[in-house]
């Protein structure tokens, strides 16, 4: 039986040639070509003629990768390596450069070759997307604002403890948010673990001036909790195609304002907000610095995405909004924080209930 002619290269001699017996000693490959730098190694391989090849990942020079080489040369390849960090170090390297025909070109050979399977490709893809997840930078559109910072960019799979003792910058000449309970006794929070203490304890906002400001602490509580909670999504129905929360005829009314439950019709049948808007239901107002604002009933519901995950772990990804309602005819207004979600390719964007 014939022998592969195969091709060796590692920048270290001495693993070099324990490659090189190691695979003789098979019985099935002949070692034709064995090298330790890039350049001497594509010279050689002109001459030599392999049908397989055997490379290093990291070469230890900045002339090529192992990988680079054996996008060059096409052929069968595998990658002798005991660090598979770095080889999806080098995927994800290849990947940030949008070298995508390179990445395919090996995946293709590896997978002709019997060299890997795609069991072996979707562990390698799901690692990568799980390290992905867990370094994920939020973004948000709109910081948290203390009174010595201000953080709008978070990241999952962190400890924010800390920033639960630290005082929440206050819309006002005050430096603090007045509570009171049913007693009439009043207490002063600035920080969210102030806040969360108080409430549990009774208090409440109780001036409309004070349910407003209380939209710093209920946001920040609800990102926190968000954060927290925020999965990798198995599967999404709002990402592909990428759909936002003012595309209206995606968009379910139950987001909105409805106390007497005019709405819950509509919902029943289907109907989106877009249906509404065109019906003269639902009117569009100006939105300044939310995405979208509509109006129903007296009330005006205003909201503004600030990230994507799954939240419920149910698998599918759902949207983290910041929203404002207030009475279009008065002065009363207050803050929250919702779950939006899209449960299949039919359902609309709806509030999670």
């Amino acid at each position: 039986m014939s022998k592969f002619k195969a091709a060796l290269l590692d920048d270290n001699k001495e693993q070099l040639l324990l490659n090189q017996q190691m695979l003789e000693s098979l019985g099935m490959v002949a070692v034709i070509s064995s090298c330790t730098s890039a350049k001497a190694f594509l010279e050689d391989v002109k001459n030599t003629q392999p049908e397989i090849l055997f490379l290093d990942l990291n070469l230890g020079d900045s002339y090529m990768t192992g990988m680079e080489v054996a996008f060059q040369l096409k052929l069968p390849v595998l990658f002798v390596s005991s660090n598979t960090a770095q080889y999806i170090k080098e995927i994800e390297k290849l990947k940030r450069n949008k070298n995508k025909g390179l990445i395919l070109s090996k995946l293709q050979s590896a997978l002709s070759s019997n060299i890997i399977n795609e069991k072996d490709i979707k562990k390698i893809l799901i690692e990568a997307e799980k390290h992905n997840w867990n370094v994920k930078e939020i973004r948000l559109p709109f910081g948290v604002e203390f009174i010595d910072k201000i953080y709008d960019t978070f990241y999952l799979d962190t400890d924010f403890s800390i920033l639960l003792d630290n005082k929440l910058l206050m819309h006002n000449d005050e430096d603090s948010l007045e509570l009171v309970n049913d007693n009439n006794q009043k207490i002063n929070v600035s920080t969210l673990n102030e806040w969360k203490k108080a409430l549990n304890d009774g208090f409440y906002p109780l001036t409309t001036y004070a349910i407003k400001s209380s939209s710093t602490f209920t946001f920040f509580e609800g990102l926190i909790e968000a954060l927290e909670k925020a999965k990798m999504p198995k599967v999404s129905f709002i990402s592909d195609p990428w759909l936002e929360i003012d595309m209206l005829d995606y968009l379910s009314p139950n987001i909105l304002m409805d106390e007497e439950g005019e709405l819950l019709e509509y919902i029943e049948n289907k109907l989106s907000i877009g249906d509404l808007v065109r019906k003269g239901i639902v009117k569009i107002n100006d939105s300044y610095i939310y995405k979208i604002s509509l109006e129903f009933g007296g009330f005006e519901t205003s909201l503004i995405e600030q990230f994507r995950a799954d939240f419920n772990d149910d698998g599918i990804e759902d949207i983290f909004v910041r929203g404002w309602t207030r009475a279009t005819m008065g002065t009363m207004g207050f803050g929250f924080t919702t779950i939006l979600t899209k449960l299949s390719e039919k359902h609309l964007i709806e509030k999670e209930l």
